[in-house]
């Protein structure tokens, strides 16, 4: 557990320097996110010439040095805690809780161990695979440049979070580095949003509701919950299905789909969240080069935040009309830069940007998009309305560019599978929070019993979808990994070279791929199309070998073939040509044939 020691010594490094500029409440957040961007970029510059062990080894010298320079020229602080919670007390009760419940999400969604195997569950179960299989690469695999593990590509995923959590593993198990810094990200996130809020001119109880709201958020399908209710029982009825999955799936809740299974978007929300808290502050020429520099590092940890920030700063800019805000976009491009190049090996035709209207009800029809988005948000955008309405002219300026982000996320589709416009939307969602708590309070504020009682239906709308499918996804608990799966990981970790490929089913929890860090020739189908891959031709060579092509097995550089229950699925196996092969591994589920020449250990 040694090892989570460095992006703390990192953050209170930071922590001194931003204490002398901001309350101890955002100087918090702020340090968490730059000390943990230092910890992954520091580790990225060794890794990147010798090896993930390098780049601990730089991480940790970066981070002691770090400490004793911000200590010798700041002094050491801590945070006035109890200074924190007198000016802050609803925010901190509603931290407490919020750190609380995502805890608990996060020990049961991210590797829970158990006699049998290892389990997650909800949307998690589904992303998890490919975080694990990013994190096992950098750990187990340890080449540069990186890869996919389940396509030979360039990894033009952004990558940093996987890293950073990977950075952590030499003293520190899965587990540990999966919720360290999940947890790090949510905490710093919802800190900077809150001084974000209190920024922009709203009030301490506005700002606690808006993350509420932001947490709890669904649309309409709370309806179909009492009925169910009634007729099999207020358990059953809540796992029987996630209320704010609506045909077509669109608005689903921040938590059970974005905040807690996209490690990406979390990261990189948070860091999102600092350049706004930061340019919001910016008065000074060291002040937006300091935010230019934190945008600069965003793009390989979330590009969909990246361009968010930039998005915002450009309508900013130009409304301050401030030669000063050059000294933002300096760095924020330049970092950007070779970052963008590296992505960019990636781009295939079917990752161009087309229309699609009303994002997934993709229906030009008024009414048709007009009915999609009220079942989808609920009263999410009446209520956003009549907070603009009643907010300051001056905050009315700072919604303008999510605005614009919704109305070009809701007709543009950036990725061949439009729901990941949902990314998007997170931030006019994370924005929207703040006026539509205003808008509430204020009414509530005016202390008459019909407002007060319409303030509290609207407000239950709002959040019952949300909270029914965060109660759901509480109770849920699938396996993700059984025996058969971590005995083949951990032999082919043990046995195989590190740039061994692999032949496998197209399972999107496969056990080389996730757990191993080996190379596969196709992995799930699902993640390639949606990062935009033609994948096709690969798939047809898969096929063929399978089948018993003897000479594209050699020219594909394939070294070990596993035939499993799930390869029969996708494949017609041709086991008489695979019977005269020797047999590398075998257990109850799976027969791994070596069939290549980097079959020996090169650990």
């Amino acid at each position: 557990m040694w090892s989570l020691l460095l992006p703390l010594l990192f953050s209170a490094a930071f922590f001194g320097f931003f204490r002398r500029r901001f309350d101890d409440l955002p100087a918090v957040g702020l340090s968490a996110v730059a000390g943990f961007l230092a910890f992954s970029w520091f580790g990225m510059a060794g890794y990147w010439f010798f090896g993930l062990d390098a780049g601990f080894a730089l991480s940790a010298v970066a981070s002691v040095a770090a400490f004793g320079l911000s200590a010798w020229r700041f002094g050491l602080h801590a945070p006035r805690l109890a200074s924190i919670f007198k000016h802050h007390r609803a925010f901190c009760i509603f931290l407490a809780l919020a750190v609380a419940a995502f805890s608990y999400l996060s020990l049961t969604h991210f590797v829970q161990v158990e006699p049998d195997g290892w389990y997650s569950s909800g949307n998690t179960w589904g992303d998890l695979p490919f975080h694990l299989g990013v994190i096992h690469y950098f750990v187990f695999g340890q080449s540069f440049p990186p890869a996919y593990v389940i396509f030979d590509s360039p990894l033009g995923y952004p990558f940093m979070a996987d890293f950073s959590t990977a950075l952590l593993m030499p003293g520190a198990s899965l587990q540990a580095a999966l919720l360290f810094s999940a947890l790090s990200w949510f905490l710093a996130l919802m800190l900077l949003s809150y001084a974000v809020g209190l920024k922009m001119g709203f009030s301490k109880s506005a700002c606690v509701l808006a993350l509420v709201l932001l947490l709890s958020s669904g649309g309409l399908g709370f309806i179909d919950f009492p009925a169910a209710a009634v007729r099999d029982g207020i358990g059953s009825a809540l796992m029987a299905k996630d209320y704010t999955i609506l045909p077509p799936t669109a608005w689903t809740n921040v938590v059970t789909s974005l905040l807690l299974p996209q490690r990406t978007l979390l990261f990189g929300a948070a860091v999102f969240a600092a350049v706004l808290f930061l340019l919001l502050h910016a008065s000074r020429r060291h002040d937006f080069l300091l935010a230019g520099a934190l945008a600069g590092l965003l793009p390989l940890v979330h590009w969909h935040s990246y361009l968010a920030a930039m998005g915002v700063a450009v309508f900013y800019a130009v409304s301050a009309r401030r030669k000063v805000w050059l000294w933002f976009f300096l760095p924020a491009v330049l970092l950007a830069l070779p970052q963008l190049a590296w992505s960019l090996q990636q781009l295939t035709p079917s990752s161009l940007i087309h229309l699609q209207p009303n994002w997934t009800a993709n229906a030009w029809d008024p009414i048709a998009g007009a009915a999609f988005w009220l079942m989808q948000t609920g009263f999410w955008i009446p209520a956003l309305l009549f907070g603009l309405w009643s907010a300051t002219r001056e905050q009315r300026q700072r919604f303008l560019p999510f605005g614009v982000l919704f109305v070009l996320a809701a007709f543009v589709s950036v990725h061949p599978y439009a729901y990941d416009n949902l990314k998007f939307f997170f931030f006019v969602q994370w924005a929207a929070a703040f006026f539509i708590a205003a808008g509430l309070v204020s009414l509530w504020q005016r202390k008459q019993r019909v407002l007060q009682v319409a303030v509290a239906v609207v407000l239950a709308v709002l959040v019952f979808s949300g909270s029914l499918s965060i109660a759901r996804e509480a109770g849920l608990h699938w396996r993700l990994y059984d025996a058969n799966d971590l005995q083949l990981a951990e032999w082919a970790q043990s046995n195989t070279s590190r740039s061994a490929v692999f032949l496998t089913s197209t399972a999107h929890n496969h056990p080389v791929s996730s757990l191993a860090g080996r190379m596969t020739v196709l992995g799930y189908p699902g993640w390639l199309w949606s990062h935009g891959f033609d994948y096709g031709s690969v798939q047809a060579d898969a096929k063929a070998m399978y089948a018993g092509d003897a000479a594209r097995l050699e020219s594909s550089g394939v070294d070990y073939v596993v035939v499993d229950a799930n390869v029969r699925r996708d494949y017609a196996v041709n086991d008489e040509f695979f019977s005269g092969k020797p047999v590398a591994f075998q257990n109850a589920f799976y027969r791994v044939y070596a069939v290549g020449t980097r079959t020996s250990s090169n650990r």
